[in-house]
C-alpha cells in the first residue's frame, strides 16, 4: 500500500503529541518508549495488534493529563456560582 506523499505519519503524530503533552515526564517513560516503538511499527506496517497496543498506550499517557475540576461540569459551574 502506498502512502500519499502529505500523509500524516503516526511517528509524526506521536511526536506533535507529545510535544503539546506538557504533562509528561519522566515517569512516563514506559509509556512514552511504548508509544514511539509501536508508532514506528505502525508506518510500516499497520496491524490490528499494533493499532491496539498504541492506543493502549496513547489512552495511558491521556489518563494522567491534569484535570481542572469541575471545568466541564455543569452542577460544579452552578455549586462555585451560588459560592459567589
Amino acid at each position: 500500500m502506498t502512502k500519499p506523499r502529505n500523509a500524516q505519519t503516526f511517528v509524526a503524530a506521536t511526536t506533535q503529541f507529545l510535544a503539546a503533552a506538557d504533562w509528561i515526564g519522566p515517569e512516563h517513560a514506559p509509556a512514552v518508549i511504548t508509544l514511539r516503538l509501536v508508532a514506528a511499527q505502525l508506518d510500516e506496517s499497520m496491524t490490528a495488534p499494533l493499532v491496539a497496543q498504541y492506543n493502549l498506550a496513547y489512552r495511558a499517557l491521556l489518563k494522567t493529563r491534569p484535570v481542572d475540576p469541575g471545568a466541564d461540569d455543569p452542577l460544579e459551574k452552578a455549586l462555585r456560582e451560588m459560592e459567589k
